[in-house]
């Protein structure tokens, strides 16, 4: 399994490599499984057999010091709390103005969720420089010149991959919610009007992704008023808490497919952190 790289959440490097709990696969334990087993024709067999091995060993094994899980699929468990946990405390280390603008929409915070986005990408098949994060990150729209997103993957001049990430930490929550749908929305109208018009070439259309990470606590569970002073507001926001608006949120994006897949991630502000995910993804 390839070792993840130095986060730069919080400014500092994270090398996770050195912290993550999963078995790696050894010497001794090939030896004996394979290698002491089998006779093999050559040297490029050999290689063969044991790459297999170690597939097998990562993807498809089941451990017991793991929960009786493969280590591909713990890896991505332990990553997501990772992420969370980098967050809320690069949050909380900006001063304590965790409802400011900058808590809000700041990037820094989201850089372990970029590392892990970016090895999946590459453990896929893709070459490292295809993803872009940080930098070059800009694509055309319709209504506006451009719009810079969080993580691109370009092969060959064909844009294939565009992910937004947001979060949002309390105390605020009410204006930020309806600012950050806005924003998703005419996000996603923009690029795909931008797509129609041949703004990015004569390709099948790129997949668009929607992560947002919102921090768990009581204030988030909590029924909200709405205000209706002439028709009611559609049943499913009827007392909805700030939690079910955006799983709504994140779920109708993709229904109406403004995005291709969508994920809300809520994560609590504590250590060890609990990682919920609402909703199942919906059906389309």
């Amino acid at each position: 399994m390839r070792d993840a790289r130095a986060s730069p959440v919080g400014g500092q490097g994270r090398d996770l490599a050195t912290t993550t709990p999963w078995p790696r696969p050894s010497a001794g334990a090939c030896e004996r499984e394979l290698v002491a087993r089998y006779r093999f024709a050559n040297l490029d067999e050999a290689r063969s057999a044991i790459a297999s091995w170690i597939q097998r060993y990562n993807t498809v094994r089941l451990h017991s010091s793991l929960g009786y899980l493969p280590p591909v699929e713990y890896e991505l468990i332990w990553a997501r709390e990772e992420v969370a946990v980098a967050y809320i405390q690069t949050v909380k280390q900006m001063g304590g103005s965790a409802g400011t603008r900058g808590a809000v929409t700041g990037g820094a915070q989201m850089g372990a969720l970029e590392v892990l986005l970016t090895d999946v990408l590459v453990d896929a098949g893709l070459e490292p420089d295809h993803v872009r994060v940080r930098t070059a990150l800009e694509l055309p729209g319709y209504y506006r010149p451009e719009r810079k997103w969080d993580l691109l993957v370009v092969v060959d001049g064909q844009l294939l991959v565009a992910v937004e990430f947001k979060s949002q930490v309390g105390p605020s929550f009410g204006n930020n919610f309806n600012n950050r749908t806005e924003e998703a929305i005419g996000n996603a109208e923009d690029i795909w009007t931008a797509y129609r018009e041949g703004r990015f070439g004569k390709h099948p259309a790129p997949f668009l992704g929607y992560f947002f990470l919102l921090e768990d606590c009581a204030k988030v569970h909590a029924p909200v008023r709405n205000v209706e002073p002439y028709f009611p507001v559609d049943p499913i926001f009827a007392g909805a808490s700030y939690a079910k608006r955006y799983e709504v949120l994140c779920d109708r994006l993709v229904l109406e497919r403004k995005y291709s897949a969508g994920c809300l991630t809520l994560a609590t502000n504590s250590k060890p952190t609990k990682v919920t995910f609402p909703s199942e993804p919906p059906q389309m």
